[in-house]
């Protein structure tokens, strides 16, 4: 009997230490008055053109009880780039393979990215950093099916991605599966 519940001991040891070491934290604090912890930030489209790239990476973080998603939308050119702003209205939406649409509000203030430029490589780039609230009920939605498209709605605009099985970036040199991310990684901050 000792052997039974030692074994049983045993697995559930493992099997939540095998959850964790999933995880790719990018940094985690944890004291008396803060709980944070944020995952690496994540490739989900890349669209690379001879003159452009568009980028969009994603990041899970956990907050006090509040789980969020960190956008960073970055676009690079040798033309001009309009800016891209957000607001309380904006918003991600995800539509699963399985048909459900999942939706996350942006989580801050008002906010546009600024144009900066790259003398070295003569390009244009803006860079939009910023936050969408996850709600507890999409937890089970987003762990059930792949992504199949994601939807960005900015101020004055939206776009609209194709979200791959598989990507093969060309600016990183990896390889990324951005339609299951969220099956993957979701526990890391539940």
């Amino acid at each position: 009997m000792k052997n039974i519940i030692l074994f049983i001991c045993l697995i559930v040891t493992i099997s939540t230490t095998a959850q964790t070491k999933d995880c790719n934290i990018d940094y985690e604090i944890k004291n008396d008055t803060t709980d944070f912890k944020k995952i690496m930030e994540y490739l989900f489209v890349e669209k690379s053109y001879p003159n452009s790239i568009e980028s969009v990476y994603l990041s899970l973080i956990k907050s006090d009880g509040l789980s969020l998603i960190q956008l960073q939308y970055l676009q690079k050119d040798s033309n001009f780039i309009s800016a891209s702003c957000v607001d309380q209205k904006s918003m991600i939406t995800f539509q699963l393979l399985n048909g459900t649409i999942v939706n996350f509000r942006h989580a801050n203030t008002d906010y546009c990215n600024n144009l900066s430029y790259d003398p070295e490589q003569k390009a244009n780039i803006r860079i939009l950093s910023t936050y969408f609230q996850i709600q507890k009920d999409d937890f089970k939605r987003l762990k059930e099916s792949p992504i199949s498209v994601m939807q960005i709605r900015f101020q004055n605009s939206t776009k609209t991605f194709e979200v791959e099985s598989k990507i093969e970036s060309k600016v990183v040199q990896e390889t990324y599966s951005p339609n299951t991310y969220f099956m993957q990684n979701l526990h890391c901050i539940e």
